[in-house]
């Protein structure tokens, strides 16, 4: 699958966040089918225990991948949304310092 467009990052967010040093600096692109797909590691500074990654960051950027399917899907970045309500269930540990792919968000 195409990579169609990168989407635009800010300066502070702890997901995208090019210049926040404790943030994940993950890069989001638009690909050809309407999903939004993003490569990431989460590192040591965002563990909760040895080896794991907190899951209040794991929620976070599943949050992010909302706001991020709205872009794709409507075509404007500008446009901002909240998130009214997020359950988060896990069903096995994150690890830090490996590279994830985020990428099965179509519609919101």
């Amino acid at each position: 699958m195409k990579v169609v467009s990168k989407q635009k990052n800010s300066r502070m967010c702890a997901i995208c966040g090019v210049d926040n040093k404790y943030g994940l600096h993950a890069q989001f692109y638009n690909m050809e089918d309407g999903s939004v797909m993003s490569k990431f590691q989460y590192r040591e500074e965002h563990q909760s225990y040895p080896g794991r990654v907190h899951g209040g960051l794991i929620t976070a950027m599943l949050d992010e991948m909302g706001l991020r399917a709205l872009w794709a899907k409507e075509g404007n970045e500008e446009e901002m949304g909240v998130t009214m309500s997020l359950d988060t269930k896990y069903r096995k540990p994150v690890p830090y310092n490996t590279e994830l792919i985020e990428d099965d968000v179509k519609e919101i």
